[in-house]
């Protein structure tokens, strides 16, 4: 045997040492690319639940919503609004706006309905402050115009219906 000759390895021996750089490597990275993430602030906490089958499947009982006074009164009205009117499956939307006499704290469930089908729930709801107000991003990957409102399922007021086309 001469010098010149490297030393012969076994192919399971490379594999394994491959196997184990290949490992190395994949820790780096994952721990590289969950502390980017990390500071972006892209974790699970900040995404919304994904809908199911079930958000369509059975509308839940509420009491009829409170008639409102009539636009000239100087009674606040309901509101609801929203930055967009039509976006893409999946990409989220705003809804916000206000529930006169509606106490501070108080929940308010998001309903869809499509078409004229029954009112279903929402898997999102929305708090209402001090002033009236509220404010909540929603999405769907649900197609076709699709109608909003929030509700206080214990009151029965609602505000007005919108309209978002998704698709």
């Amino acid at each position: 045997m001469t010098s010149s000759e490297p030393p012969k390895t076994s192919p399971i021996a490379a594999s394994s040492w491959l196997a184990i750089i290949g490992a190395a490597i994949g820790i780096i990275v994952g721990i590289v690319v969950a502390g980017a993430l990390s500071l972006s602030g892209l974790t699970s906490a900040s995404l919304p639940e994904l809908p199911t089958l079930k958000e369509h499947a059975t509308p839940t009982p509420i009491a009829r919503p409170s008639s409102t006074p009539s636009p000239t009164s100087s009674v606040p009205q309901p509101e609801l609004t929203s930055r967009h009117t039509s976006v893409a499956p999946g990409q989220r939307f705003d809804l916000s706006g206000r529930l006169p006499g509606a106490k501070p704290g108080t929940e308010l469930q998001i309903q869809v309905r499509d078409g004229s089908s029954a009112w279903t729930d929402f898997p999102v709801t929305a708090e209402v402050k001090d002033d009236g107000t509220f404010y909540t991003e929603v999405y769907t990957t649900r197609t076709g115009s699709r109608v909003f409102r929030l509700i206080d399922l214990s009151t029965g007021k609602a505000t007005p219906t919108l309209t978002i086309k998704i698709g």
